[in-house]
């Protein structure tokens, strides 16, 4: 799971792919995140630490991470948040494209909303509130996919 700073989208959509394969008893897939201009070591938002935790998610022990070329060769699949995150990827890891795909693409409401899901850095609560139930179906779509390729 890949967004900018490793603070808000990446580590709750992390927490939620790792909760969802944990509900359907799958221990072969391994998730992790990062950020495209992650501060190491950084602690998630406290908007994003508060949102999670109603919802059933913790981000208290999270701590940011860059992407690396060693993370994103590792990967099989790289999952970013929109289309910014897309481009940085493909610039700095051009090998790694092909292996990436856009979140909100798994969304059911992704032909009314896009398949971009928003940073809510700097934003309100309650769009970070929306931006972690967007991230929430999203999870639950792709894991669906992952599950459903897998067997």
């Amino acid at each position: 799971m890949v967004c900018f700073g490793n603070i808000f989208r990446s580590p709750m959509a992390e927490a939620l792919l790792i909760r969802e394969f944990a509900r359907r008893g799958i221990t072969t897939h391994r998730v992790s995140s990062a950020g495209l201009s992650a501060r190491t070591g950084r602690a998630a938002h406290d908007n994003a630490i508060a949102t999670a935790q109603s919802m059933g998610v913790s981000l208290n022990a999270h701590r940011a991470r860059l992407l690396t070329q060693e993370i994103a060769d590792d990967s099989d699949l790289i999952v970013v948040m929109d289309r910014m995150n897309l481009a940085i990827l493909a610039e700095r890891f051009p090998e790694a494209r092909a292996r990436a795909v856009l979140l909100g693409a798994f969304d059911p409401h992704a032909r009314r909303l896009g398949a971009v899901i928003a940073d809510p850095y700097g934003k309100p609560l309650e769009d970070v509130t929306a931006c972690y139930q967007r991230l929430e179906r999203s999870v639950a779509a792709l894991a669906d996919r992952l599950t459903s390729a897998s067997k």
